[in-house]
């Protein structure tokens, strides 16, 4: 997959997190975040705070879409990190 095609799917998932009108609190705070530090608003440490909480909305959710609606920012994440940092 190239580059391209990384960014315009990542940018669907968080476009959709933010449109979707399922999406709860934690969801919200998570696009927040994420919108925060590329802003450079919070410093790219923040990221592990963003983890955490996609932890917890992935144990603390009743339904699919909540356990898995942060997966894809988790892979950018893991997979991209100094990417995100610098």
């Amino acid at each position: 997959m190239g580059r391209k095609t990384r960014d315009a799917l990542s940018n669907n998932v968080l476009v959709h997190m933010d449109h979707s009108y399922h999406v709860s609190p934690s969801s919200q705070q998570l696009l927040k975040g994420i919108e925060a530090i590329k802003r450079r608003e919070k410093p790219a440490s923040y990221l592990n705070e963003l983890i955490k909480l996609s932890q917890t909305m992935k144990v603390a959710s009743k339904c699919g879409l909540g356990q898995s609606i942060a997966n894809p920012f988790v892979s950018i994440v893991e997979n991209f990190k100094e990417e995100i940092i610098f």
